[in-house]
C-alpha cells in the first residue's frame, strides 16, 4: 500500500507541475504578445518620426531655394542698379 501511496503522490506532483507549467506558458504568451504590441506601436511612431524628418527636409531645402533664388536677384538688382 505505500507504494500506491508513492505513486498517487508522484501522479498529484507531476498534475501539479503540469498546471504550473501551462500557467506559465500562458503567462509568456501574453509577454510575448504585449511585447508584439509595444514593437508594432514603437515601428508606427518611427514611421512617423520618418515622415516628419522628411516634411522638415522638404521645408529647409524649399527655403533654402527661395533664399537663393532671393539672392540672385538682389544680386542682379545691384549689378544692374551700378551699370546704369
Amino acid at each position: 500500500m505505500p507504494e500506491g501511496n508513492g505513486t498517487q503522490r508522484e501522479i498529484g506532483a507531476r498534475f501539479q507541475e503540469i498546471a504550473e507549467l501551462r500557467h506559465d506558458f500562458r503567462n509568456m504568451r501574453q509577454t510575448i504578445t504585449l511585447l508584439e504590441n509595444l514593437f508594432r506601436e514603437n515601428e508606427k511612431q518611427l514611421f512617423s518620426l520618418k515622415s516628419e524628418i522628411m516634411q522638415v527636409k522638404t521645408r529647409i531645402m524649399t527655403a533654402a531655394g527661395f533664399a537663393v533664388a532671393f539672392i540672385s536677384v538682389l544680386a542682379w538688382a545691384v549689378e544692374w542698379h551700378f551699370k546704369k
